[in-house]
């Protein structure tokens, strides 16, 4: 083989691994981790509901925080005093690395975790880690995010239109569903109390007929019965 074949073909090759890294290096999530130790790229809204004053020196807060191996006992370090519902200690499973979000709740309300992202002309499918803890062992959902009723406690992870209410639940609005619990009493009522919490479990939706568009990734909960901590984490796009 001549030289200037040669240098053709190493040439090549190097375009070839130069695109390559591109496209994977385009397919990221930026801080789809959390590992920035901040809600950079993510949106986040809350919206408590009204409760009787509490004693006096409480303050109540309502946040989407980030916890770490060292502080995931709710228990301990997240439930203030005047706190809703029983006082057993609630454990967080282990973030994955070193920061995970979870809902900190005082009092009821609904809560959004958001962001919109443009699919890779290369991915096929999203991907992500959630976990759930719900202190209620009961799942309702009258049907809307925007303004709970009284009873719901409840969660979806969703795919929306990119121009859509973050709290929608219109399936107009819906593009994907990756997960939510079942509500219906009566399928519920066979539940062991394991099914109302877990430790992270592993999601995606299709979005090879959304690559080059955009979407809103969502996680909404909403909360009047008891604490109803969620999360998720290590969003990434896949082949």
């Amino acid at each position: 083989m001549s030289r200037i074949r040669i240098f053709g073909v190493i040439a090549a090759v190097l375009a070839i691994g130069v695109a390559t890294a591109g496209v994977a290096e385009g397919a990221k999530v930026k801080n789809g981790n959390f590992e920035k130790g901040s809600f950079k790229n993510w949106k986040t809204k809350t919206t408590p509901s009204d409760l009787p004053a509490p004693p006096r020196g409480v303050i109540l807060t309502t946040r989407w925080r980030l916890y770490t191996k060292q502080d995931r006992d709710i228990g301990v370090l997240m439930r203030p005093p005047y706190a809703r519902g029983g006082g057993n200690p609630i454990r967080l499973p282990k973030p994955k690395g070193k920061y995970s979000p979870v809902i900190d709740m005082s009092n009821p309300g609904h809560n959004v975790l958001y962001r919109t992202l443009k699919v890779p002309s290369s991915a096929k499918t999203l991907k992500l880690k959630a976990y759930w803890h719900n202190d209620a062992r009961n799942w309702s959902f009258a049907g809307s995010f925007l303004q709970p009723e009284e009873g719901d406690q409840y969660f979806s992870i969703d795919l929306l239109e990119p121009n859509a209410d973050p709290e929608s639940a219109k399936n107009s609005d819906r593009l994907e569903h990756l997960f939510s619990p079942d509500p219906d009493p009566a399928k519920a009522a066979g539940r062991r109390s394991t099914d109302y919490v877990s430790g992270w479990k592993s999601f995606k939706a299709s979005v090879k007929k959304y690559q080059g568009q955009k979407v809103t990734l969502r996680l909404a909960e909403t909360d009047t019965q008891s604490f109803n901590y969620v999360g998720i984490d290590n969003v990434k796009f896949g082949k």
